[in-house]
């Protein structure tokens, strides 16, 4: 009875061996490049409907290939290994054991994105500490960018990858506490700039121009990163990001505000400035014109937003006429609590206001008409049936508006497009210039002249501010401004002068002291 059974275990074992042997070549069937051929078996076209070949992926490696293929199915225990050995490596700081790792792990894991994530910065940011000589740290950020770049080559539609580069370019070269001197070594850094790209992301005489022109400068060369970043999504290239378009397509523009910002840093002004500063207002401008994606799925533009404030105040006074009882009523309940400026505004046309006066108005109108909706209760049928329609277009159009508006606070759009329009202006530029110059004189113990330099400075910020009121809800710009104001407050005492009351930037600090 057991051998009979044993017999039947076995016979059961090779029938399903044969099942198995006639359908595997059905299913593994390799897919082919012809036109007119089969697309393979299942697996084959399930590969390729998910993207997950080799070459769907990015480059194809013989030398990684290799390598995974002679491991026979373990090496992931080999990357294990190595990752191992590169953080002891690192720990003894044996810098070429460390980069010899570094390039098998490479090898082993080319498509875990996390790899080159974790190492880039790993190579960028935790290596050059430990060195004295800026031009050794230098180089290891160098070692860190390229790493990344290598990385996109094998990882074709990975987003995260090129945006980490770039924001790895402005912010290990364009904000570190070396950043003057790695933004010179990085404009002559011709090894770097060299145009030999391997892969898909750096082909073409765009690159190449790119990096044999004059746009080596770090915050151009993250616009252009970005920039392509946005070109490869918006063919179906990439795959989504992982938070809101709002942040994903704001980076480009913020780059040239970044380098406008680093010019005046650097103490360049007048055209050039002013340049930087008009190319940077342009392409936030094209931002907040580009239609994103929000919530529910709506398409809108950040321009959109006055668009949509403006006809919800229409469409409050469409309903004023329909029902010209509501109004007065409600401005009686409200009256106590109402100011003269907003009752003003109440009958002052839309197109007539400024950019406050239209905020100021619609926010008046909208918490007048707080609850809408409860006021149909007095209407007989007819009447709600011809004020209802109204009602759902000004909800509807209330949602919009909450949608771009949480998207611009989201990205402080409004603060960056008066920046913009600010900074440009040729008294902004004299104000930071005279600013600039009072630092230097400074730092050559020209006490005097700095002080001159800085009153002539601060009085300039006082006009600026005084036709810009809303820069004072930017804390960017305020926390630089009293930045500006300790060091006013200790070249007086070099100068053994009081500080001035009243103070010409009082509101700068009033505003800072608030709550």
């Amino acid at each position: 009875m057991n051998a009979q059974r044993r017999f039947v275990r076995k016979m059961s074992y090779l029938g399903a061996i044969a099942v198995l042997l006639l359908v595997l070549p059905f299913l593994s069937q390799p897919g082919s490049n012809r036109d007119d051929a089969s697309q393979g078996g299942k697996l084959a076209r399930m590969r390729a409907e998910h993207r997950l070949s080799q070459a769907d992926l990015g480059n194809v490696d013989p030398t990684s290939a290799t390598m995974r293929f002679a491991t026979f199915g373990l090496h992931g225990l080999a990357a294990n290994r190595l990752w191992v050995k590169a953080h002891d490596a690192k720990a003894r700081e044996n810098w070429t054991d460390f980069d010899a790792v570094l390039e098998q792990i490479a090898n082993f894991q080319p498509n875990f994105v996390e790899v080159w994530k974790y190492q880039a910065w790993n190579v960028a940011y935790n290596l050059p500490v430990r060195f004295d000589d800026y031009r050794d740290r230098y180089d290891y950020v160098i070692r860190g960018l390229k790493f990344l770049e290598r990385g996109i080559g094998y990882n074709d539609r990975a987003t995260t990858l090129p945006r980490d580069l770039a924001w790895m370019i402005g912010h290990k070269i364009g904000q570190s506490d070396e950043r003057r001197a790695f933004r010179r070594l990085f404009m002559e850094d011709d090894e770097y700039h060299e145009p030999s790209p391997d892969n898909d992301w750096l082909a073409g005489t765009a690159y190449k121009d790119l990096r044999q022109r004059d746009i080596r400068d770090c915050w151009k060369l993250r616009y252009w990163w970005y920039r392509r970043i946005e070109e490869r999504f918006d063919n179906g290239k990439l795959d989504k990001p992982r938070h809101s378009e709002a942040l994903f397509y704001q980076d480009a523009p913020h780059s040239l505000i970044e380098y406008a910002l680093a010019l005046v840093e650097e103490g360049k002004f007048g055209d050039e400035a002013k340049r930087a500063w008009t190319a940077a207002a342009e392409a936030w401008e094209k931002y907040g014109d580009r239609p994103i994606k929000m919530s529910y799925g709506y398409r809108m533009r950040l321009l959109d937003f006055d668009v949509y404030r403006r006809q919800a105040v229409e469409l409050l006074d469409e309903l004023h006429e329909l029902e010209p009882t509501w109004r007065p009523q409600l401005l009686k309940d409200r009256k106590p609590a109402a100011t003269e400026e907003q009752l003003a505004l109440l009958e002052k046309p839309w197109q007539d206001c400024d950019r406050n006066e239209r905020t100021k108005k619609y926010d008046f109108m909208i918490r007048l008409y707080a609850n809408p909706r409860v006021l149909l209760d007095d209407l007989d049928e007819e009447r709600r049936a011809q004020v209802l329609p109204v009602m759902d277009r000004y909800d509807l159009t209330l949602d919009r508006v909450q949608m771009i508006r949480n998207s611009r606070e989201l990205v402080a759009y409004e603060s960056w497009q008066v920046r913009c329009e600010v900074e440009r202006q040729t008294k902004t530029i004299e104000a930071r210039k005279a600013l600039y110059e009072g630092d230097a004189a400074m730092r050559k113990a020209q006490l005097s002249k700095a002080l001159e330099y800085y009153e002539e400075g601060l009085a300039l910020w006082k006009e600026v501010l005084d036709e810009y009121p809303v820069l004072l809800e930017d804390w960017s710009m305020t926390d630089d401004l009293v930045d500006v104001i300790d060091n006013y407050r200790e070249i007086l005492a070099q100068n053994d002068q009081p500080f001035p009351e009243p103070f010409v930037l009082q509101m700068v600090l009033d505003k800072q002291e608030s709550p």
